[in-house]
């Protein structure tokens, strides 16, 4: 079993992806990060802790707020942003029953409620409860691609990137331990970097920049977390 990556050569690796992030002018630049092995072997490549395109395949739909407040007047969704209790007792599809299943079967009803909350309020400044946040803002990107997905891998590498490399306990504890709490304020900061000037003007101007962004920083925190080193 590899072992975990001490916390130089996390900082190390982390540093140098986002270098490479910033040295990209187009989305074929980034999708190379995760495709090629890293430099310095440290990592062997980014392919095991990427994205699955089965599991998380492109989102080519997007959801509105109109169709939100649609789904309320029909009496699909609460007032509060909840899938209705009543919701599997009216006439649905059969992939409305699939999926409304899974949600049943895995215990997330309810969940929903967050990315109702985070479509409604692509356009206000409306901030996400702290228990909630991934799915809120997961509801912000369903309703405008210039918002990024953001999960707890984005958020780990991204802090990762902020520490201090002399920080050593700090970048310890963000490779092992859940950094929830720093969530709301490591969202706002990664917000404000995605169109910082640190990212070139050039790749700012390509679609699905932002997502390509989310997709190079899941697998390199997931990485990181996990400590895999090359074999």
């Amino acid at each position: 079993m590899a072992k975990r990556m001490n916390a130089l050569e996390a900082k190390k690796i982390v540093s140098d992806v986002f270098s490479q992030i910033k040295a990209a002018s187009s989305v074929a630049d980034l999708n190379r990060i995760i495709e090629s092995d890293h430099p310095d072997g440290a990592v062997k490549g980014l392919q095991k802790t990427r994205m699955s395109p089965t599991k998380y395949p492109k989102l080519d739909f997007v959801l509105t707020k109109t169709e939100i407040d649609d789904m309320k007047r029909k009496g699909q969704l609460t007032e509060e942003g909840a899938l209705s209790v009543e919701l599997s007792s009216q006439s649905l599809s059969p992939l409305e029953k699939l999926l409304y299943a899974v949600l049943w079967k895995n215990g997330d009803l309810g969940k929903e409620k967050h990315i109702v909350d985070g479509v409604s309020s692509v356009n206000s400044d409306q901030a996400a409860k702290n228990s909630g946040l991934v799915f809120f803002q997961f509801g912000k990107h369903l309703a405008d691609r210039n918002e990024p997905i953001i999960d707890q891998h984005v958020l780990r590498a991204f802090a990762l990137y902020l520490c201090p490399p002399e920080k050593k306990d700090e970048i310890s504890r963000i490779q092992s331990k859940s950094i929830s709490k720093d969530y709301p304020a490591l969202t706002v900061a990664y917000k404000d970097w995605l169109v910082s000037d640190e990212l070139r003007g050039e790749l700012k101007e390509c679609r699905d920049y932002v997502f390509a962004i989310d997709k190079v920083l899941f697998a390199l925190g997931k990485a990181i977390k996990l400590g895999r080193n090359s074999e």
